[in-house]
């Protein structure tokens, strides 16, 4: 029996982000390290402005560019994204091992941002060629590919820069993206442009309908909520276990959060096609509030990797449940557009999320970040009851449970 494509698709996606992904995480989370060697930067203030500016450039770059990229990629094909954000990647990244000074280097990062967006692509080519009842299994199992990307990333960039250098990472990065953008190659897309009237320049923008501008809103709050307290988890565990021991755990406790996401992606993406919507939401937001706060209660390093666990299995369900409500409210031929859009609104929150939680942490403490997450994951429950009764005003079937 002949596998079908849309599986076919899933699997050569899957393996080419999970490359692609490893080698941004053998690469990325070194940074400070690669800047205070290269660079010989010794105080430690002008070192965070440094690294700072370098995640807000890549942050924002990305938000800017991922509508444009989206709807290109309605017009021109979803596969063609996905070669130009992996050889993209595989020629600028390791120019970051050689850029002669911080300037350079962040504007090298800011064009790789700007090739960047093989995870929206690869999602909306997923939900484009993928039928209705088993988009939430698909996208769901694609998630997989960046927790386990990130999981072996940072090994791999560890091993790599203890034995070499930490430029050595960046140029391993730009062959891992080069190796996904080959398999990419045998991707196959059932694409055909939709001939629109002549619209303006502008209106071409309005690929939301209104309960896609609902999930885009919600897009905001969960890149808030997702990411409030990961600048302050390390502090956390110098808290638990001190400065020594602080670099170890910290990878173990990363190690658990992946494993956490990696359950979520197949069990809740299985989920998503067989339950409602708002059935499915209420519980993962629970578990994830309370396990946000308690990882902010724990005292000791067992609790700490058992809530961020579990944390990740519930939260690691949010964003393909709302990819697969998107898909459902957007027409086909608009869909890369309104992908590229809810990655936009998903990178705004993540930059707020620093903002709210650095001034959260100024006037609490590090505990009190976790803790305030967790709240602020219960205070979202009512506002997505609101909003999915909204959506279902709009669009009815989209809060329907898949065909089983």
């Amino acid at each position: 029996m002949s596998v079908p494509y849309w599986k076919r698709n899933l699997w050569l996606l899957w393996l080419s982000q999970l490359l692609g992904f490893m080698g941004y995480s053998a690469a990325l989370p070194f940074i400070p390290l690669f800047m205070k060697q290269k660079y010989n930067i010794i105080d430690d203030k002008e070192l965070g402005l440094y690294v700072s500016a370098f995640y807000f450039i890549t942050t924002f770059a990305l938000a800017l560019v991922s509508p444009i990229w989206g709807i290109i990629a309605d017009r021109y094909g979803r596969k063609l994204m996905l070669v130009r954000a992996f050889f993209g990647n595989a020629v600028v990244f390791p120019l970051l091992a050689f850029a002669p000074t911080i300037g350079i280097l962040l504007v090298f990062r800011a064009i790789a941002s700007v090739f960047s967006g093989s995870i929206n692509a690869a999602q909306t080519l997923i939900v484009s060629n993928t039928p209705e009842e088993h988009q939430g299994y698909a996208l769901g199992v694609f998630s997989t590919s960046v927790w386990c990307g990130n999981m072996m990333g940072l090994v791999f960039g560890g091993v790599t820069s203890h034995i070499f250098t930490y430029q050595t990472s960046f140029i391993a990065c730009g062959v891992l993206y080069f190796i996904g953008g080959i398999m990419t190659l045998w991707v196959h897309e059932n694409f055909s442009p939709v001939k629109k009237e002549r619209q303006s320049k502008f209106s071409q923008f309005k690929v939301l309908s209104k309960a896609g501008l609902i999930v885009a809103g919600l897009f905001v709050m969960v890149g808030i909520l997702r990411n409030i307290e990961t600048p302050f988890l390390p502090l956390k565990v110098v808290e638990i276990v001190g400065e020594n021991k602080a670099g170890l755990m910290t990878g173990i406790l990363g190690a658990c959060a992946a494993a956490g996401g990696v359950i979520s992606g197949f069990l809740l993406g299985k989920l998503a096609d067989r339950m409602r919507p708002l059935q499915l939401m209420l519980p993962v937001l629970a578990l994830s509030g309370a396990m946000l706060a308690g990882q902010g209660a724990s005292k000791a390093m067992w609790l700490l990797m058992l809530c961020r666990f579990l944390a990740f299995v519930a939260a690691g369900g949010i964003e393909p449940i709302l990819q697969v409500i998107l898909s459902r409210v957007t027409p086909q031929e608009n869909r890369g557009g309104a992908f590229g859009m809810a990655m936009t609104a998903r990178m705004f929150g993540i930059m707020l999320s620093s903002v709210i939680g650095g001034f959260i942490q100024q006037i609490w403490n590090v505990n009190g970040v976790f803790i305030a997450g967790g709240i602020l994951f219960a205070a979202l429950i009512p506002l997505v009851v609101c909003a999915f009764r909204k959506i279902a005003v709009y669009c009815p079937e989209s809060m329907q449970a898949g065909k089983r």
